[in-house]
């Protein structure tokens, strides 16, 4: 990201995550952010799914990817909200949650959390 800062000389500008996505990018606009948000719906969880799982096994699947530490992968839908939203309850799903020894998949976002340095990247 930060090589994209300097696209011309005496740039100014600065580059950085939209975490919330266009939210932010409206709310630096000045324009309201909750105009893209969808004010009636509740929070879903993404179901984890299983390496034989239906949803898995087309010719192109997707998910969210979920790394933690180096030993484990899960898999968790890609058509429900973005698992990062469930906050701190996301960590007593991971317990039960099938791993994968590798995916091939097409990933549309994905986490990658850090126990020992209490680290959540996405």
């Amino acid at each position: 990201m930060a090589g994209l800062t300097y696209y011309k000389p005496g740039n100014r500008s600065q580059v950085r995550w939209l975490y919330d996505g266009s939210t932010e990018l409206r709310e630096y606009a000045g324009l309201d952010p909750e105009y893209v948000r969808c004010r009636d719906a509740e929070s879903s969880s993404a179901p984890f799914l299983a390496p034989d799982d239906e949803d898995l096994a087309g010719p192109d699947p997707g998910g969210v990817v979920i790394t933690v530490s180096t030993g484990r992968c899960l898999v968790a839908s890609d058509a429900f909200d973005h698992p990062v939203r469930e906050g701190a309850a996301l960590l007593d799903r991971l317990a039960d949650a099938p791993g994968h020894e590798g995916c091939r998949l097409h990933v549309n976002s994905g986490i990658h959390l850090d126990p020992e340095r209490r680290h959540l990247g996405w």
